[in-house]
């Protein structure tokens, strides 16, 4: 969290990964874009110059100072505590910059094959820890440190054949991520990630699933990190951006 002075007042805000849950980033990304501006983010992704400029042009002064800033002023009202009351007298000029600012990266990663982050150069690839374990509600989870795919085990198997029971349905899901978003996330979690000697369970990976909705972002992209390195190869994980930055 972080506090921004607006109009003379202060104000809570979420601008860092660790800020957003799973189920949060989910309602964010749900926020209708505007199609204009969705396009150039997603040629500028493509790092396609000819494309952005093509969009660039499509782009009229009511959607520089009405469209956008209406957006804008959505993603800072969920994440913040501003009144609404106090948005909808927010400059389109001031709504621009404190989305670049603070939120962009949160925006564009609904987009993207991998998430970003924000740097002082722009937006650059989200940089996981790598961690084997995180806490959550005083309990601590483990990282799987293998994974069965195509019938064959990766090396240091040490998880029970039942836990890839899900797999199957696992890489459906984060094959579709960039169709369906992020909520197949929880349920990936809540299979691999399990306590000390814990093995797999039905009951608790529905459980798990609805609980670890409420995970902060850095866990959740933690594990789908972890389960990319691990090998369980997806359209989504198999491709990674050289570098993406933005001109603010």
């Amino acid at each position: 969290m972080l506090k921004i002075e607006v109009n003379e007042a202060h104000y809570d805000i979420c601008n860092e990964w660790k800020d957003l849950t799973l189920a949060k980033f989910g309602e964010l990304i749900s926020i209708e874009m505007p199609t204009k501006l969705e396009n150039k983010w997603k040629a500028l992704l493509k790092q396609d110059d000819a494309l952005y400029e093509e969009f660039d042009k499509q782009v009229f002064y009511k959607d520089v100072v009405k469209s956008f800033p209406e957006y804008y002023g959505k993603v800072l009202k969920f994440c913040s505590n501003i009144p609404q009351g106090v948005i909808e007298r927010i400059d389109w000029r001031i709504r621009e910059k404190l989305f670049n600012e603070y939120f962009i990266h949160f925006c564009i990663s609904s987009l993207a094959d991998l998430p970003l982050d924000r740097t002082p150069e722009g937006l650059s690839p989200y940089e996981p820890k790598l961690i084997s374990s995180f806490e959550y509600e005083g309990e601590t989870y483990y990282l799987p440190s293998s994974l069965e795919r195509g019938g064959q085990l990766m090396p240091m198997v040490k998880e029970s054949i039942l836990t890839f029971s899900e797999a199957a349905d696992i890489e459906i899901a984060l094959h579709e991520w960039s169709e369906k978003g992020i909520e197949a996330m929880s349920q990936v979690i809540a299979v691999y990630c399990l306590k000390e000697g814990e093995s797999h369970n039905d009951d608790l990976v529905i459980k798990r699933t609805e609980s670890f909705k409420n995970l902060p972002m850095t866990e959740v992209w933690e594990v789908f990190f972890c389960i990319a390195l691990l090998g369980l190869q997806s359209q989504i994980v198999t491709k990674t951006f050289s570098k993406v930055v933005t001109e603010k």
